[in-house]
């Protein structure tokens, strides 16, 4: 039996073990029926609850969503699912309380323990892109799982804007069709909500990206060099442009070196046409992401020749640092979908290397052109590269107007994802 074959039997059984004993369940609560007596506790199942905060685009998410719910709940206890090695180090600072029924292998049972004994008021499920099995149509499953046994407990559930592919795992079609319809399921952008609702033929609500909402923080002495560089940057009339991209975007990490070269060129050409400083910056701290690596090729790459003009970011900041930084460049090229969002959450132009739909869903958001959306293959040619990137200095000013005029409804759009925790 081949490995592939071998994985594929063990996440199907795996998620019938889990349908099987959230059947159970249901069962159980509808006879029980319990009520439970409201603490001041709130949960957030994060949308990677084995480490917490994997990617920028999670530690985005979250402190949004933290932000959010202390503006609504000032003594709230806040309670986080996440059974990682890093779940205490960033848990600690936060204040948040850790459970661990995640990683149990009977994780619906060991969960509901958890509601019974924690009896929170509120819960939020931060689907991100991860609810449409794309990644571990498991971990989608068991999302789906517990926003469900809470909404069954009486606890007012919603799942925070989350992204939906095209091409959906099967399995997950009759999860959502059980989903417990007191459950507020929102999607990020109007792409996303066409898919869920054609999938699952439930009716979904239309948000924005709850990192929209979060708020920039001065950057700290350890990115400080970044400042320095902008500032210094600007003072010889330079545009800053952000670039970012990684492996992820190809299933075939072969064209990773294409990629490269026809990024490099790129950047030579514009830079011998108009006055532009260059931002390496990473938004992934895994190794595995491919973010740093990919940056610090590039990097390596071009400082042989000029470097004046040239910043390489080793690591990410922070979220909120980041956000910062967005609000004293020009515009940014990324494959990183939250590194977009930091930017236009700031009134910069964005354009993106797209390997998912939910990129063509947020430039939606924005009514931008598509020609700001680059295939990671096609943009391996350097002609069609220097060409969209030409395109975008050139369109700059109108993109940014486009972008300042359509942020304010954007931002109420994420705030509406938690209008109906208003009241709870």
């Amino acid at each position: 039996m081949s490995h592939k074959l071998y994985k594929n039997i063990k996440t199907s059984v795996h998620q019938v073990i889990l349908l099987f004993i959230w059947w159970l369940i249901r069962f159980y609560l509808w006879f029980q029926n319990p009520i439970l007596k409201k603490t001041n506790k709130i949960y957030i199942i994060p949308s990677d609850p084995y480490n917490l905060v994997g990617a920028k685009g999670d530690e985005a998410m979250l402190l949004a969503a933290i932000e959010q719910i202390k503006l609504r709940f000032p003594n709230c206890q806040l309670v986080v699912n996440c059974t990682g090695p890093n779940c205490q180090t960033i848990s600690k600072p936060l204040q948040l309380q850790i459970r661990i029924a995640w990683k149990h292998p009977l994780m619906p049972l060991v969960f509901l323990k958890e509601i019974l004994a924690d009896a929170p008021r509120v819960a939020l499920v931060m689907g991100a892109d991860v609810m449409d099995g794309y990644y571990s149509p498991i971990h989608s499953l068991k999302m789906i799982i517990s926003a469900d046994l809470m909404a069954r407990c009486g606890v007012k559930t919603i799942f925070l804007g989350f992204s939906f592919n095209n091409q959906p795992t099967s399995l997950l079609k009759l999860a959502f069709q059980r989903l417990h319809p007191k459950v507020k399921v929102n999607l990020r952008d109007s792409i996303s909500m066409t898919n869920y609702q054609n999938f699952t033929k439930r009716v979904g609500n239309l948000v924005a990206d709850t990192a929209f909402l979060l708020t920039p923080q001065p950057v700290s002495v350890a990115f400080k060099a970044v400042s320095d560089w902008i500032n210094q940057q600007k003072s010889l009339d330079r545009q800053i442009i952000v670039i970012n991209y990684h492996s992820m975007l190809f299933k075939d990490r072969t064209w990773m070196a294409q990629l490269e070269s026809s990024v490099k060129s790129s950047l030579e050409e514009m830079s011998s046409h108009y006055k532009l400083s260059w931002l390496l910056l990473p938004h992934d701290n895994r190794i595995s992401a491919g973010d740093i690596i990919a940056m610090k090729n590039l990097y390596t790459t071009l400082t042989g020749e000029q470097n004046d003009n040239i910043f390489l970011v080793s690591v990410p900041p922070a979220a909120v640092e980041i956000k910062e930084i967005m609000g004293e460049i020009d515009g940014v090229i990324a494959g990183r979908m939250h590194l977009a969002i930091a930017a236009l959450g700031r009134s910069k132009p964005v354009m993106v290397f797209s390997y998912q739909g939910k990129f063509s869903g947020l430039l939606a958001h924005f009514a931008l052109p598509n020609w700001l959306e680059l295939d990671p293959i096609e943009s391996c040619q350097q002609n069609f590269l220097i060409s969209r990137f030409n395109q975008f200095i050139l369109e700059l000013p109108q993109l940014q107007q486009q972008v300042a005029a359509q942020l304010p409804p954007v931002k109420t759009l994420a705030l509406t994802t938690f209008a109906e925790i208003n009241n709870a």
